[in-house]
């Protein structure tokens, strides 16, 4: 007996169902590599970064390999916004919607580049793309490698393998049942219909909220608008909405790029490989250098603090 269809299993209810010790016989995911590229890049590397989320920020692309207008709310994980995408999709949604992942209005903005007020809108402007998933759903491990294929694919015939970092943000955790029934002759004498109908595991798929960031990829400022078309195309894989959206931040860092090039020059941040470790006031004399040691907090309440 085949695979179901991915529609089958695309409603997310219920409890999660993971691997155990109880749940044994799970079929290994079809997807093994999450980060792809010059995932070793150092974090000075790659400062523009696109992602390609389900629903707390927004984006698209017109098509033609530059990103369309998006719109976004939220943290480094989500948001809400309103925009439209490649193939005829496009959504709306307010910053105050019941829809939205976080009430933030932070990290994602018009992937264009197009002047708007922000304050008066509730978009921020960003500079780092997502692919956001605008609905809640199971997304099948087939769906992700499949995605991540193509993808990786487009930014390495036209940016180059050197010139990107791709990562898969979801991971395939719930296991996926199915009850098997015959389909012969005589086949209600050999089984007994819903009678234990609890299944056994055929696939995994991975549990996405709205405004959950599905992958991202992390390049130069030249290779934005080539980001956002991989990610356009890496949208069809997947069932439901999605939105690409361009990120403020400095990466895969939480901080925004100002902020970013700011505390570099004071020395508060310490390279950690794709990321970075920012240096407070707080801490131990004796455990730090004497270039590390600082009068004042970088952040006070979350809220950058820089001394002019």
């Amino acid at each position: 007996m085949g695979r179901r269809p991915a529609r089958c299993y695309r409603q997310s209810k219920g409890k999660p169902y993971p691997k155990s010790r109880y749940c044994r016989g799970v079929p290994d995911p079809k997807i093994r590599i999450y980060d792809v590229g010059m995932k070793r890049a150092d974090v000075d590397t790659f400062p523009c970064c696109v992602h390609l989320a389900r629903a707390g920020s927004t984006g698209g692309s017109d098509g033609a390999g530059a990103p369309a207008t998006t719109a976004v709310v939220g943290g480094g994980d989500g948001g809400c916004g309103a925009g439209s995408g490649g193939g005829g999709r496009s959504s709306s949604a307010c910053c105050g919607g019941s829809t939205a992942a976080t009430p933030h209005c932070s990290s994602y903005s018009l992937a264009d580049g197009a002047d708007a007020d922000i304050w008066a809108t509730g978009i921020c402007q960003q500079h780092q793309q997502h692919t956001l998933s605008w609905e809640k759903e199971n997304v099948s491990s087939e769906a992700l490698e499949a995605a991540r294929v193509a993808a990786n694919k487009y930014m390495t015939k036209n940016a180059g393998k050197e010139s990107f970092h791709l990562r898969v943000r979801v991971h395939p955790f719930h296991v996926l049942r199915i009850n098997k029934m015959l389909s012969c002759a005589g086949a209600d004498r050999l089984q007994t219909g819903m009678r234990g109908a609890f299944g056994k595991p055929q696939g995994v798929a991975a549990r996405v909220l709205i405004g959950q960031i599905l992958m991202s990829i992390r390049c130069r400022d030249q290779h934005q608008g080539v980001a956002a078309e991989a990610l356009r195309r890496a949208k069809f894989k997947f069932p439901g909405r999605q939105k690409i959206v361009t990120s403020r931040n400095w990466g895969f860092t939480p901080y925004s790029r100002d902020d970013f090039v700011q505390w570099r020059k004071e020395g508060r941040l310490v390279n950690s490989g794709v990321h970075a470790t920012l240096l407070g006031a707080r801490g131990a004399v004796a455990d730090r250098a004497p270039e590390h040691l600082f009068a004042s907090a970088a952040r006070i309440h979350k809220i950058p603090v820089h001394p002019e």
